[in-house]
């Protein structure tokens, strides 16, 4: 289930709607008129707002599996890792977009508080050092980018680390599953130990990178395990009704904690993990042509969604400034002031929703795009379609040429 993409060899269909669920979370998380205001939708409407910040732990477990993809994908093909590149290509797809966003969002701050540009500076200067996460920022919803860009420098210096001067790297990580574990089992300590330390405030205990990069340790070693035991993986996960119910299973106790509930902060952040990771296997594992999950990513709503995914990184850096335009506050004022509570929430909540997608779509088109084209013609990535897998037979198919020997005894 891939296609061409701008910046890139291919896209997974199956991935970009996950993206597409995450980024219309995050946007419900956000909406222009509260839940609670919107009538006898109030139950829905409340209902995706509480439960929309889980929309940037799906984020979490997606980065993971893919950054932890293209890592994986370049030991197995060329035995070694270029950070250098790796960091370069990260650089040109996220910083273009970001550095505009700040751009933007500085002369908000100036326009809106009339403090002094060296005063604004200030108050920014934690984004420029990647450290808003934990000395916050104007651009409140910055803060999870912070940790993933502290996760894209951890991971490959922990893989380098581990394979350093070895003569089979692909062998010397094995060991990667345990540490991912004992790190995701250290942020869940942690978290523990934080709240029980000092008085809660969630706040506070949301954004720390070390208290939430066990999200991303979980989507990278499901992207070890897709890698290393595909076989293994594909059988495991041909399951896909009983992946997504434990997924769902895990993960709706969230519809009914607040965020600022300890229950949320200790178990529910490593809860959310485990299911978002149950369900992107099985989308990962979804058959190209058969099965409601496949017909749903093919259907015009799962397109849509797709569509929203690609461009999820520009919606989500703009998103913030939009909900606070006075155009939206104005349309709510002169249109539907006289109108049904239900009315001004839907109404509210489309225009919304549409100004975020377009204005997405255009930022992209406009920055992140060309960013995606240098970098795609001076740093070209260096992983490879290792392996495609038959879901009907359990068997590799297609592979690398220096792996089918091996991937033929799977087989056997």
């Amino acid at each position: 289930m891939k296609r061409t993409g701008a910046g890139t060899a291919s896209r997974d269909d199956g991935l970009d709607v996950l993206r597409g669920i995450a980024i219309l979370l995050v946007l419900f998380r956000h909406p222009v008129i509260h839940g609670v205001d919107a009538g006898v939708l109030a139950p829905i409407a409340a209902g995706t707002e509480r439960f929309g910040w889980t929309g940037v732990d799906l984020f979490f477990v997606l980065s993971g599996f893919l950054i932890g993809g293209l890592l994986f994908k370049e030991l197995r093909t060329t035995s070694r890792l270029d950070v250098r590149r790796f960091l370069i290509r990260r650089g040109l797809k996220i910083w273009p977009g970001y550095f505009a966003l700040l751009a933007v969002a500085f002369v908000q701050e100036i326009r809106h508080t009339n403090c002094s540009p060296a005063f604004a500076l200030r108050e920014f200067l934690p984004n420029l050092v990647h450290l808003q996460n934990y000395l916050g920022s104007p651009a409140g919803q910055t803060w999870s980018l912070a940790i993933e860009e502290h996760f894209y420098f951890f991971l490959p210096l922990l893989l380098v680390g581990l394979t350093w001067r070895k003569p089979k790297p692909c062998r010397a990580i094995t060991a990667f599953p345990y540490i991912a574990v004992s790190f995701a089992v250290i942020c869940l300590g942690l978290r523990y130990w934080t709240q029980g330390a000092a008085p809660f405030q969630p706040t506070a205990q949301l954004s720390p990178t070390h208290l939430r990069m066990d999200s991303l340790f979980w989507g990278v070693l499901l992207a070890y395990m897709h890698q290393f035991h595909p076989v293994g993986m594909g059988r495991l996960f041909r399951h896909r009704k009983t992946a997504l119910a434990c997924g769902f299973a895990l993960i709706a106790p969230m519809f009914y904690f607040e965020l600022s509930a300890p229950f949320t902060h200790i178990l529910g952040f490593t809860m959310l993990s485990l299911g978002y990771g149950c369900i992107l296997m099985a989308f990962v594992y979804a058959p190209e042509d058969s099965g409601l999950l496949s017909r749903f990513i093919h259907s015009p709503a799962g397109r849509g969604l797709g569509t929203a995914g690609m461009f999820s990184y520009s919606i989500y850096l703009w998103h913030v400034e939009l909900a606070q335009l006075p155009l939206i506050e104005r349309f709510h004022q002169i249109v539907s002031k006289d109108a049904p509570a239900e009315f001004q929430w839907i109404a509210a909540t489309l225009l919304y929703l549409g100004l975020a997608m377009g204005v997405g779509v255009m930022m992209a088109k406009l920055i992140e795009e060309p960013a995606l084209a240098l970098r795609a013609r001076l740093f070209p990535s260096g992983a490879k379609e290792l392996a495609t897998f038959e879901y009907s037979t359990g068997k590799i198919v297609r592979t690398e040429p220096a792996l089918r020997p091996a991937l033929e005894r799977v087989n056997r």
